[in-house]
């Protein structure tokens, strides 16, 4: 190498710490150190940030990539002035200042310029409130729609949040309303939507009390043919507030009263023809389902057809709060609202007639209908003037429920009268609401009830109405049965949330939603079946604080329990927030006495009246940060944001957990040795993820994800009691994979399914075959599974968690018994020490020293850890237990702490020794090998994706990889030559000579 001037010496390599550094040099015989031309700094604020970053332009020509908040060096401009852009904005982003800009390049210094980028909105939101009032409630919820697309449910009395909503005039409606309950106003209704901002809107739906023999109406709707409508349709039943639907959909109605209703598909485009009636009426049944299928065709539009608008304006005080549907001709009726514009597209020219229905008894049309003349490719206009008059305020409303329960109900309805006047008809199961009612006390009288019925309270009974208000009046009536009376009894009830024993003792987590079954017995053959109403009592409380009703379904009750089948148990799925310490539950069968029994004494459980104490234990949050893994050819390991939760989905649904926090690490790792099918370099990569762990975050779970290059063979690895672990990306397989291998770290060592070796050496799986042995229940999708079932801990296919496997897991993670403990505070120099023991073999990786918090042994074991300076003198000893590695064909043990130690410590470390049964092996520094600079100068260039670092593996046998931005560990190199995937334009290497490291930055050539 020539010699050069010092006043031309510039520094290629940063120095971040004050360790002896021997690489770099300035002078005789050192290295060409030349400072860079030109620094470029970005920095990006506000939201919906560019997500591919940018480009930096130079002279027009020349570009390199550049993220959001980055500092870009460029090397060997020539002197003078430099035109800079920086390029690839996303349109909502702009840079402040010139762009381009001016830049003067000196020899012997560094130019620095900055951009500093604004990002705004491209969309908004809409916040979704549901309010429900009255006796009732619908126990399913609603669901959402967006310009007739499903956008999720809804619960009652909660909110919902739609992002990512492209700015100007959308459709939202509210469905799947229960038959008890009604929705004030439109629906749909038009919603503005601003970029940056949220819309609200609020739904109110009214509810009263079902009753105990209601049923279920499911609508589907199938259109065929050309130019179908586009905003699809919505349906109204018995005239009420109309529910949207779309043109190839199903809509569930449950709590409809046992009776004959009329059903109304609207919104059908002119160019579309439903079969059949429209309305038409439907019979429901208690306790059954119904079924109504409108089908749809619709054409092309007939040449020559136009546009007809249609306008309505409401005036006056009391406008008809749910507005009108208009009908063309005699279509189908539309929804339209008291202040709006509908336009119907496709009208054939001619004069039709638009008459506008559903005004409210104050409000009139003074032309209705209107004829409308709708030229060829023109447009025809139809506007309704409708005018309201006050409504009387002394007038109040009554609504009238009536409630049937018990056997051989009265097949013909009832009647009722007010103040004695003007008989109505009325279901037996049913409500009717009579409005214009004076303020003041009135009574109302049930007829018609059978001679075996019998009315429950007073009949007749008063009711005072308010001016303005509903007033609820509701009658029950109980019927004698005339069949053979039996005795219902309880025999068993337990609520699981992912395995659960017949007497129920595993333990429940807290907060997290169950399924509760209740094992009802008859005492012979029979053709009746209960309500069941289960109640919650909170902790002390003398009353239930919260009641859970399950309908009588049709057919008979079982007379032998029946676990296998979920249609031999009454089933309900129990919200998180029921379940909490201390709450007890008391059961009851029949609790109307609707049926006529033997014994109405034995009908609760526990038959002693008293309830019972559920165990429910509080679980820590699962934190697991999932680690994009590199390794051989393969690409980056699959994971993101995107399916991070899809992932995770198995092992939320078996394993006894709450919260499950989830991110990915921003950057991939690159392995320092390729996966084989074989199991070969398993262990030392998945060493490699614990260093990681213990290095940046030793409080959360590491996951490694990596896509393998093989179908058949080892695809997973995890430790026993140490919370790191790798697995195959798969998206068939990954997700049993994770909840495989996190079990391990989670102290579960294999079920015999599938596999001989790793099963626990001191207490012995406890079902044969790897089974399940009791029975469990997916709570998500309500699916049974059977004790032949094999656990996740084998490696049987469409596995299930055991009860044995549940416990043990909850009784680990609530006693935090890893083999590492990480300290609290933040980081600290500290000495990164990690190695393995494999029959009986032990080796020490090389040390690093590093910025980190404190990661040390959670208690002492066989095995010790010494460091000691050059002349003998102790620094610190450390008693641990190594972790095994479940998946490891032989006897693996690894282990991995941060020591506490500061700088002028770590300088004079000279060694550090593991002793151990049987084993040791002592790591000595090699400072004094004498080997030449040049001879372990590491070199990185450039070769496609990755960057290329050589270096004299005898001076250094590993360097710690890190980003130069993030500080986040790239790759653990090994052998004097890697390839590290990065798009980075230099690198921060940590050389390690064993014992002692030094840090510096290269920049990566080309």
């Amino acid at each position: 190498m020539s010699s050069v001037s010092p006043h031309r010496c510039r520094v290629r390599a940063l120095l971040l710490w004050a360790a002896p550094l021997t690489w770099l040099g300035c002078g005789g015989g050192g290295t060409d150190v030349v400072l860079p031309s030109l620094s470029v700094s970005t920095s990006t604020q506000g939201v919906e940030l560019d997500p591919d970053g940018y480009n930096l332009v130079i002279d027009n020509s020349q570009s390199q990539p550049v993220g959001l908040a980055a500092t870009l060096v460029v090397e060997r401009l020539p002197d003078g002035e430099h035109t800079l852009e920086l390029a690839g904005l996303a349109s909502n982003c702009a840079a402040e200042g010139d762009n381009p800009r001016t830049v003067t390049i000196r020899a012997g210094a560094t130019a620095n310029t900055a951009f500093a980028v604004t990002c705004g909105p491209t969309s908004g939101s809409i916040e979704i409130g549901a309010t429900v009032t009255g006796t009732g409630s619908d126990p399913d919820g609603f669901e959402i729609l967006l310009d007739n697309v499903t956008r999720g449910p809804i619960s009652p009395n909660a909110t919902a949040s739609l992002t990512g909503i492209t700015p100007g005039m959308h459709t939202l409606g509210l469905t799947g309303l229960a038959g008890n309950c009604e929705l004030a106003g439109e629906n749909p209704r038009p919603i503005a939507v601003t970029a940056g901002q949220t819309a609200p809107v609020t739904f109110s739906v009214s509810c009263v009390t079902p009753g105990p023999a209601t049923g279920t109406l499911t609508i589907s709707t199938s259109t065929s043919g050309s130019d179908q409508d586009a905003d699809g349709y919505s349906v109204s039943l018995d005239g009420g507030t109309s529910q949207p639907i779309g043109v190839n959909s199903t809509l569930t109605l449950p709590n409809l009263s046992s009776s004959s209703h009329q059903l109304e598909l609207l919104g059908v485009a002119p160019n579309c023809t439903v079969a059949g009636a429209n309305p038409r009426s439907v019979i429901v049944s208690a306790g059954q389902t119904s079924t109504v299928s409108f089908s749809v065709t619709c054409s092309a539009p007939t040449p020559g057809g136009g546009t007809l608008e249609i306008a309505t304006t409401t005036s006056g005080a009391d406008p008809d709060p749910d507005g009108y549907t208009v009908r063309l001709d005699e279509g189908t009726a539309q929804p339209i609202g008291s202040n709006a514009n509908l336009a119907l597209a496709n009208v054939s020219a001619a004069e039709h007639r638009v008459r506008l229905l559903g005004i409210a008894d104050n409000c009139t049309a003074p032309t209705n209908p209107l004829h409308v003349v709708v030229p060829s490719g023109g447009v025809g206009r139809a506007a309704f003037a409708i005018t309201c008059s006050p409504l009387a305020p002394s007038t109040g409303s009554v609504r009238i429920t009536v409630a049937t329960s018990g056997g051989d109900q009265d097949p013909d309805g009832y009647s009722f009268t007010i103040d004695g006047a003007g008989a109505q008809a009325i279901p037996i199961n049913g409500s009717r609401t009579v409005d214009g009612l004076t303020p003041g006390p009135h009574s109302i009288q049930l007829d018609g009830v059978a001679a075996n019925c019998t009315v429950g309270g007073e009949n007749p009974r008063s009711v005072t109405i308010v001016a303005d208000q509903i007033q609820p009046a509701a009658f029950s009536v109980t019927c004698a049965a005339s069949g053979p009376s039996v005795n219902l009894r309880i025999e068993r009830m337990y609520l699981t949330q992912s395995i659960q024993r017949m007497n129920g003792d595993v333990p429940l987590v807290q907060g997290r939603d169950g399924w509760l079954r209740v094992f009802v017995t008859a005492s012979g053959s029979n053709n009746v079946s209960p309500e069941v109403r289960v109640q919650f009592y909170d902790a002390g409380a003398p009353a239930p604080t919260r009641t859970l009703s399950i309908p009588a379904s049709a057919g008979s009750t079982p007379s032998t329990v029946q676990e296998g089948s979920l249609g031999s148990s009454w089933n309900v799925r129990v919200p998180g927030s029921f379940i909490q310490p201390n709450t007890r539950v008391l059961v009851v069968a029949d609790p109307t006495d609707a049926i006529a029994e033997t014994n109405e004494s034995d009908n609760t459980y526990p038959t002693s009246g008293t309830p019972q104490q559920l165990t429910v234990r509080a679980v820590p949050p699962a934190r697991i940060r999932f680690v994009s893994v590199i390794q051989g050819s393969s690409g980056p390991g699959n994971v993101s944001n995107a399916n991070k939760d899809q992932l995770t989905d198995q092992l939320r649904r078996m394993f006894p957990l709450d919260v499950v926090q989830t991110d990915v690490r921003s950057s991939a790792y690159t392995a320092s040795t390729e996966l084989q099918s074989n199991g070969v370099g398993w262990n030392q990569v998945l060493s490699e993820i614990e260093a990681l762990r213990v290095t940046e975050d030793p409080d959360r779970t590491y996951y490694g994800v990596v896509k393998l290059g093989y179908a058949f063979g080892q695809i997973g690895n995890g430790f026993i009691s140490l919370p790191s672990a790798i697995g195959t990306d798969n998206p068939a397989d990954a997700g049993r994979v994770l909840a495989h291998e996190l079990g391990h770290t989670w102290g579960r060592w294999h079920s015999p399914c599938g596999t001989s070796g790793g099963l626990d050496p001191i207490e012995p799986y406890p079902y044969s075959g790897g089974q399940i042995g009791v029975y469990g229940l997916d709570v998500v999708v309500g699916r049974l599974r059977a004790p032949a079932d094999p656990d996740i801990m084998g490696y049987c296919a469409d596995p299930w968690i055991s009860d044995h496997t549940y416990e043990r897991v909850l009784s680990f993670r609530q006693s935090g018994a890893l083999t590492t403990a990480a300290g609290s505070g933040s980081r600290q120099p500290s000495l990164l020490v990690w190695g393995h023991i494999a029959n009986g073999r032990a080796m020490l990786e090389p040390a690093f020293h590093i910025l980190a918090r404190p990661a040390l042994p959670a208690r002492p074991g066989p095995y010790a850890l010494e460091a000691a300076t050059t002349d003998g003198t102790r620094l610190f000893t450390l008693s641990f237990d190594a972790a095994p590695a479940a998946d490891s064909p032989d006897d693996t043990r690894h282990f991995a702490f941060t020591i506490p130690l500061d700088a002028a410590s770590a300088g004079r470390v000279g060694s550090v020794r593991l002793n151990g049964p049987g084993v040791q092996v002592v790591a000595t520094t090699q400072s004094a090998l004498g080997l030449p600079r040049a001879a372990s100068d590491p070199m990185v260039r450039r070769e496609g994706n990755v960057a290329r670092l050589t270096w004299n593996p005898a001076a250094h046998p590993m360097i710690m990889v890190r980003d130069p931005d993030t500080g986040e560990i790239l790759s653990f190199a090994r052998g004097g030559d890697a390839r590290i995937w990065t798009g980075k334009g230099e690198l921060d290497l940590v050389a390690s000579d064993g014992v002692r490291s030094q840090r510096l930055r290269r920049a990566i050539s080309r």
